[in-house]
C-alpha cells in the first residue's frame, strides 16, 4: 500500500499550491549533498515542514500507512525524515512537484519497512543532585530503572571524545547525573518521542511534585518575564548513541552545519538550579519511592497513560515562565482529573472544587478563579492573573493528586477512576446511602 493524494484534493488549484510548497522547501536546501541550511532558511524550513505535515495528514492516506506521533503540538512523521525526502528530491534532478515528493516518500517508507532494528541509547544530562546515603541512592536508582526504564550512567570516554561541541562536552563531563534510556528500534526518534520521553517527563513530574508541592511560591523580587517556579531540570544536550559505539545524533552534518556552542549555552549550576533528592526530615526520597510504587501498581495501560499526562502537565506548569500559562496548566490538571472527559455544568464543577478546599475563606475564591480561567481561555485576558491565582490553582491541583495517591485502592480501569473521583469528597453518611440504593438496584437486575 502506497501513499496517494485523495481524489477530493486532485483539483488543479490544490495541486498547484502543493507543488509550489514543495518547490519552495526544496530550494531552501543550499547543498543537497549534505542537506545544508543556514540563516533564515532554517526557520523557514521548519515552518514549511509544519505546513507539509498538515497537508499530508489532511489530503493523503498517510495515517493509514505511516506511524507518527504528536509531540509539542506537532505531528511528527518519520520525525527527521521529511527534510531528508526533500533533500533526495532536490538531489535527483526530478521536477520539484508534490507528486514526485510522494514518490520519494513512498521510497523512504519502503526503506523504513525493510530496515533492521538496532540498539540505541539516549543520554540526557540533568540538574539532579543526590543527597542520599549510598544504599538509598542505589535503591532509588533500581526502582526508577525497574518502573520507568531510566538508568543513570555516564558516557564512555571514546563517545565523549567524538563530541564536537565544547558546550556539549562540558555538559557530559560536569553534570553529575546523566539519564540513559535504551531502545531497540527502526526509528529511534519516533520511539523516543512516543515511549521514552513520556517516561522521562513522568519521572521529572513526580520529582517536581516531591519538591514543589504545597510550598509557598510567591516571588517579591524577580524577572517579570520569568515567573516560573523552577528552571527545567532537563538539559538540552541530547545525545543518541548507536550500538554502544558511535554517535547517531548529533550526526556529522549536524556538527558541521550548526554552531552548537551558540545554540546550547552551558552554565555552571547554582544551588537554586539543582533538583535535590534527599532523605532528611523534609526530604523527598520516601515520597518519590511511594509515587513510583503507585504508578507501578497500575496495570491498565490507559490508567498509566492518564497519570503520565498528569505529571507531565505538572512539570510543564512548574517550569512555565508565563504566569498566566502556568496558572492555566494547573487548571488543566484540575479539570482533567475532576471531569475525566465527562460533561459538567459550571455550577457542579465549582461546587466539587469547593469540597476539596479545607479553608473556608478560600472556598469563596473558587468561582472568581474559575471566571478568570474562562476569561483567559475564551477572551485571552492575561493581565488579570496574579501570583495568588496561580498559587491557588497549584494548591488545588496538588490536593487532588495527593488524594488520589493517598487513597491507594485498587483501580482496574479509567471508568473506576472516574467513580473514585466522583466519591472521594462525599461524606461517609451519604456514601452509605448511595451504597444501600445501589445494592437495592443490583437485586432488581
Amino acid at each position: 500500500m502506497t501513499i496517494v493524494l485523495r481524489k477530493t484534493f486532485k483539483c488543479e488549484k490544490i495541486v498547484e499550491e502543493l507543488d509550489q510548497l514543495i518547490k519552495e522547501a526544496c530550494n531552501l536546501i543550499e547543498d543537497p549533498s549534505t542537506c545544508r541550511l543556514s540563516g533564515d532558511n532554517i526557520q523557514r524550513m521548519k515552518f514549511l515542514l509544519t505546513i507539509i505535515q498538515y497537508h499530508l495528514l489532511e489530503k493523503t492516506n498517510v495515517k493509514k500507512i505511516v506511524k507518527f506521533t504528536w509531540w509539542g503540538g506537532r505531528a511528527l512523521i518519520f520525525t527527521s525524515s521529511l527534510n531528508k525526502i526533500l533533500c533526495e528530491l532536490r538531489k535527483s534532478g526530478e521536477e520539484l512537484t508534490f507528486k514526485n515528493f510522494i514518490l520519494f516518500f513512498n521510497k523512504e517508507n519502503k526503506a523504513y519497512q525493510e530496515r533492521q532494528k538496532m540498539d540505541y541509547s539516549f543520554f540526557i544530562p540533568s540538574k539532579i543532585e543526590f543527597k542520599l546515603k549510598i544504599e538509598e541512592e542505589s535503591n532509588l536508582m533500581s526502582k526508577i530503572d525497574h518502573v520507568l526504564g531510566i538508568k543513570f550512567e555516564k558516557l564512555s570516554q571514546p563517545i565523549v571524545n567524538e563530541i564536537k561541541s565544547s558546550n556539549y562536552k562540558n555538559a557530559y563531563r560536569n553534570r553529575k547525573v546523566i539519564l540513559k534510556m535504551e531502545i531497540n528500534s527502526k526509528d529511534p526518534y519516533y520511539d523516543f518521542d512516543e515511549v521514552l520521553f513520556k517516561k522521562i517527563k513522568l519521572f521529572f513530574g513526580i520529582l517536581a511534585f516531591s519538591i514543589h508541592a504545597f510550598i509557598d511560591t510567591e516571588q517579591w523580587i524577580g524577572d517579570p518575564n520569568d515567573m516560573s517556579l523552577s528552571e527545567n531540570p532537563l538539559e538540552k544536550f541530547l545525545l543518541v548513541v548507536k550500538e554502544n559505539k558511535e554517535i547517531f545524533y548529533p550526526n556529522s552534518n549536524n556538527w558541521k552545519n550548526y554552531d552548537f556552542n551558540k545554540i546550547y549555552e552551558y552554565k555552571t549550576l547554582s544551588p537554586r538550579d539543582k533538583w535535590k533528592i534527599d532523605n532528611n526530615i523534609n526530604g523527598n526520597y520516601n515520597q518519590l519511592m511511594k509515587f513510583l510504587d503507585f504508578y507501578d501498581k497500575q496495570k491498565n495501560s490507559t490508567l498509566k497513560s492518564f497519570f503520565e499526562d498528569i505529571f507531565a502537565l505538572y512539570l510543564d506548569a512548574i517550569i512555565e515562565k508565563k504566569l498566566e500559562f502556568s496558572f492555566l496548566k494547573f487548571w488543566v490538571i484540575i479539570e482533567k482529573i475532576m471531569k475525566m472527559g465527562r460533561k459538567q455544568t459550571d455550577e457542579s464543577f465549582t461546587k466539587n472544587l469547593e469540597k476539596i478546599i479545607a479553608e473556608k475563606y478560600l472556598k469563596t475564591l473558587i468561582k472568581d478563579l474559575y471566571s478568570k480561567r474562562n476569561n483567559l481561555v475564551h477572551e485571552f485576558q492575561r493581565d488579570f492573573i496574579t501570583q495568588d491565582d496561580r498559587n491557588l490553582s497549584k494548591q488545588i491541583a496538588e490536593s487532588i493528586i495527593s488524594e488520589l495517591i493517598e487513597f491507594n485502592i485498587n483501580i482496574d480501569d479509567i471508568e473506576e477512576l472516574g467513580i473514585l473521583i466522583d466519591n472521594m469528597y462525599v461524606n461517609v453518611d451519604h456514601l452509605k446511602i448511595k451504597k444501600k440504593v445501589i445494592e437495592n438496584i443490583l437485586t432488581k437486575k
